[in-house]
């Protein structure tokens, strides 16, 4: 009997997909691969991670830092400020207790003299003072210390020119430094408008600013310049009444300390607007009866003529139900050089009031430059707005 011997089989060909975790013999070459790659991006991934974490420490800690020194910036600089002052008081103190007579005497044994605007000054408190009583010097420089001289300045090519159609008038000078230092030379400049003799309540101030005896309460509110040698400046009054009125202009110049450098007097010789004249009475009709119209400037008939369409804004500033009121109003408003009138106008349920308006301005811009002017100069009440004429003359 032949016997046939089966046939040989060959063992199964690997599963190359076979997961063998041990690394064994169906763990492929592939695999390999991708395990490297996915553990190079979990390194990677955890570096980064790593490193934004130690960017955010050192970002938080640099931020507690900076404010840490910007609180003790303050504080140096508020601790500076108590010294600063303390060593005033401490040194008008002392020029009290050693006296006038003995402040001066230190003063001239400096290292040079007082200039002759100090002498003057010097002079004229002298003989002054009453007799038997010491002259009383400036106190504002200690003893033994002179304050040094201004820096010398001058204006020129001062030129003033009206604005008919807007009633407003432009100043324009050049502020030299004539000193011989070379140095450069920084502060604030204003000007002053005088209607005649009248006081500082009556000027009228460019830029807007309050008065203290005569002299803007803060200088920094003025037209800042920094020149070595000159610079131009140009300044507008707007909604001027009666120009004929303005008699000087001043230009006054300070330093940033508030001590003046500079004060000239400009005479002025202005005409009235063309068109102005005396007040005129018109009428407004209303539903209810025609009330008078009084018109400051220019002299009209009619409302359109006393405001013209082609300035549809102005400032409303006051409300009366007696035209001598708001007449008396309006003309206050005048000695202070404002563009002022009065329109009459009824108010169904609560009668007739006359309306005080300053200017008449072709925009918003203009009439918010000058009411805000006013308010500085406690001019305008709080609640004065700017109306537009379509509201006054419906």
């Amino acid at each position: 009997m032949d016997v046939t011997p089966p046939p040989a089989t060959s063992p199964p060909p690997p599963n190359r997909w076979a997961f063998a975790p041990d690394g064994g013999p169906n763990h492929s070459p592939a695999w390999r691969r991708w395990r490297l790659v996915l553990l190079g991006l979990t390194a990677a991934l955890v570096v980064l991670a790593t490193v934004a974490v130690v960017l955010a420490v050192l970002l938080v800690r640099s931020f507690h830092q900076k404010q840490q020194l910007l609180g003790e910036l303050q504080a140096a600089r508020a601790t500076f400020r108590d010294l600063r002052d303390q060593k005033d008081v401490l040194m008008a103190r002392l020029v009290a207790i050693q006296g006038p007579q003995e402040a001066f005497e230190g003063a001239a044994d400096g290292a040079r003299d007082l200039p002759p605007a100090a002498e003057e000054t010097a002079a004229s408190s002298a003989e002054a003072a009453p007799a038997g009583q010491p002259a009383v010097a400036d106190q504002t420089a200690p003893a033994g210390i002179t304050e040094p001289p201004p820096p010398l300045l001058e204006v020129a090519d001062f030129s003033l020119r009206p604005e008919a159609d807007s009633r407003g008038l432009e100043i324009r000078f050049k502020i030299v430094n004539t000193g011989n230092s070379g140095g450069p030379v920084a502060g604030y400049s204003f000007v002053y408008l005088k209607p005649g003799e009248a006081g500082p309540e009556r000027w009228r101030v460019l830029p807007a600013a309050a008065l203290v005896d005569g002299k803007p309460a803060d200088v920094k509110q003025g037209q800042y310049f920094s020149i070595a040698h000159h610079i131009y400046q140009t300044f507008r009054a707007e909604a001027v009444e009666a120009p004929e009125r303005l008699k000087t202009a001043t230009v006054a110049v300070f330093e940033k300390k508030g001590r003046i450098l500079l004060q000239r007097d400009f005479d002025l010789n202005l005409t009235a607007w063309p068109g102005a004249g005396a007040p005129a009475a018109g009428r407004v009709q209303s539903a209810a009866e025609p009330l008078p119209l009084t018109v400051g400037q220019p002299a009209a008939h009619d409302p359109a003529a006393a405001w013209p369409k082609a300035l549809p804004y102005s400032i409303h500033t006051d409300s009366f139900t007696r035209r001598a009121l708001a007449e008396k109003r309006a003309r206050a408003l005048a000695e202070m050089a404002y563009d002022s009138f009065v329109l009459a106008a009824w108010v169904p349920g609560k009668g007739s009031y006359y309306r005080v308006f300053v200017g008449r301005f072709s925009d918003r811009a203009g009439a918010g430059r000058v009411l805000q002017e006013m308010q500085t100069r406690r001019a305008a009440p709080p609640d004065s707005r700017i109306v537009a004429r379509s509201w006054a003359l419906p």
